[in-house]
């Protein structure tokens, strides 16, 4: 979905972390909009009296093992996303994405408590 890790950090991060590039910004929403559900407070199913959204970007490097799993992740889904038919590449799309959230958090989110070295 959106390439190997080179190609990624040469189309999307560097552009856009270094030179605001919108144009690589928006290809990139284009390219996860359809896995991601995203609400506003402006929609009435939201609660009116929400705080203020506050957001803090820190980027860290993922530890070893994270990076391992990470990179073994990935190619796993993507090697399932070759063989599944294509009405069922895009549930795996959402899995792979909610596996990735999970590695960088914390491996034990995935792989559970025992299994975390």
């Amino acid at each position: 979905v959106l390439g190997e890790e080179d190609f990624f950090r040469q189309r999307y991060r560097l552009p856009i972390e270094r030179y605001g590039d919108t144009s690589s910004l928006k290809d990139l929403k284009a390219r996860v909009g359809p896995f991601i559900l995203r609400r506003l407070k402006s929609d009435k199913s939201i609660i009116a009296d929400l705080p203020e959204k506050l957001e803090l970007a820190e980027w860290v490097e993922l530890s070893g093992e994270q990076a391992k799993l990470y990179r073994k992740t990935v190619d796993d889904t993507l090697e399932a996303i070759q063989r599944a038919p294509l009405g069922q590449r895009h549930g795996q799309v959402l899995g792979l994405l909610t596996k990735l959230k999970q590695i960088c958090n914390h491996p034990a989110l995935l792989l559970g408590e025992e299994e975390v070295g």
